[in-house]
């Protein structure tokens, strides 16, 4: 374990887990890119930070080297708590900490603005995220550490959905193919890779959401419904909007939402399972001051924001039956992702109605919305092919 340094400035920092073959390399792209950020927070975010020094006994100036440690401490928290991201006997974690302005292109998420997980089909030992720690982010970390291993966890589910799963990759390329061939309408190929963006997303939102390396410090699930509603309205809109609109709702409508859409459905289906296995859980609608059990989900589901969580304090404490019916929650998570893991989309719409039918609740998303507004954009592609003068079987029947 060592710290890398250029000119005597902290460059990064490096790490190998205890008892492998795995490496994690935390890499500044910009020398002083913490200190600047730092130097950006707010007066209140400021205070905030003198105080945080002083509760870790840090000078300002080791504040760098600090977060360095824990961004690394966060890694291999992350990778010990689940081990389907080891996806090699010999792996390198390898994170790119950069400008915003350097990385704008690839956030967009509510849930998790600040880094990316690069794919690289050559390097199977090798998961790349890229990160960027401005002073929004630093702002959260101070106020709650965790933050950091949140984030590694969502962008390490998507290095096991890559490594472990070619269904997404295979009908990405299939319907790619189609679309250059004539054979499938643009409308019809973002309704199909938005739907294959909230299963992607979705699930690493959702293996994120209660993350603490103490099992105990978040451990709050959430339903997101304004924003599953709003993208299910839009969704329905798509077989009239033209290619720009389309193109443009993709990018600045759609991606914001893909996290809190899929992550709404995963936790339903894990509502299911708890209910079903008898698991002591609890929600509450936000701005509610009491949690109900969970049966009564059906009152409350379908508006606003909905949480859920098995830690019921006890006064100021958490008994240690609510920690252990914590973690049968979070062990029921895991393998509902590792059940979706090896399948497609169509799946994870399928495995969220049959768990709303359990529940007595009316699904935000079905594969029967998918599938009208598939066939009404066919429709709509015919047409124009017909009008066209295009033969009609040149299009995807």
């Amino acid at each position: 374990m060592g710290f890398l340094g250029i000119g005597g400035t902290v460059s990064g920092r490096e790490a190998a887990v205890a008892g492998s073959k795995i490496k994690v390399k935390v890499l500044l792209g910009s020398p002083g890119l913490l200190d600047r950020q730092v130097n950006y927070l707010s007066l209140d975010s400021m205070l905030e930070f003198s105080r945080f020094l002083g509760r870790k006994k840090l000078a300002a100036k080791s504040f760098p080297e600090y977060f360095l440690d824990e961004a690394v401490k966060a890694v291999i928290a992350a990778l010990e708590a689940n081990h389907r991201y080891v996806t090699s006997g010999e792996m390198t974690i390898l994170v790119k900490m950069e400008p915003r302005s350097v990385a704008a292109e690839f956030f967009g998420s509510p849930l998790h603005a600040w880094a990316t997980y690069l794919s690289d089909e050559s390097s199977p030992g090798l998961a790349t995220i890229r990160f960027s720690p401005d002073k929004s982010f630093l702002k959260r970390f101070i106020e709650n550490e965790s933050v950091l291993e949140q984030l590694f966890v969502h962008e390490l589910q998507h290095h096991a959905d890559v490594a472990f799963s070619v269904i997404g990759d295979a009908v990405s390329k299939r319907s790619k193919e189609l679309l250059e061939g004539r054979r499938l309408s643009y409308g019809g190929w973002i309704a199909m890779l938005e739907i294959l963006e909230i299963r992607n997303e979705g699930l690493a939102a959702f293996a994120s959401l209660p993350t603490s390396s103490s099992g105990v410090a978040t451990g709050i699930f959430c339903f997101f419904f304004q924003s599953a509603r709003e993208f299910t309205g839009m969704f329905e809109k798509i077989p009239r909007m033209s290619r720009e609109q389309l193109s443009q709702q993709h990018k600045a409508f759609f991606h914001v939402r893909d996290y809190l859409v899929g992550a709404t459905m995963a936790t339903t289906i894990l509502a299911r399972r708890l209910l079903a296995k008898g698991v002591k859980a609890y929600i509450k609608p936000e701005g509610g001051n009491e949690w109900f059990p969970i049966d009564r989900i059906r009152e409350h589901y379908g508006t606003g924001r909905l949480y859920m969580t098995a830690l019921q304090k006890q006064g100021n404490s958490i008994s240690p039956e609510a920690i252990g019916q914590f973690q049968a929650t979070i062990l029921e998570g895991k393998e509902i992702i590792a059940e979706l893991q090896g399948h497609s989309h169509l799946k994870f719409l399928s495995e969220y109605e049959e768990a709303c039918r359990e529940l007595g609740v009316a699904p935000i998303m079905s594969r029967e919305i998918y599938n009208a507004v598939k066939l009404e954009c066919h429709r709509n592609f015919i047409g124009m092919l017909h009008k066209a003068g295009i033969p009609p079987d040149a299009a995807l029947r």
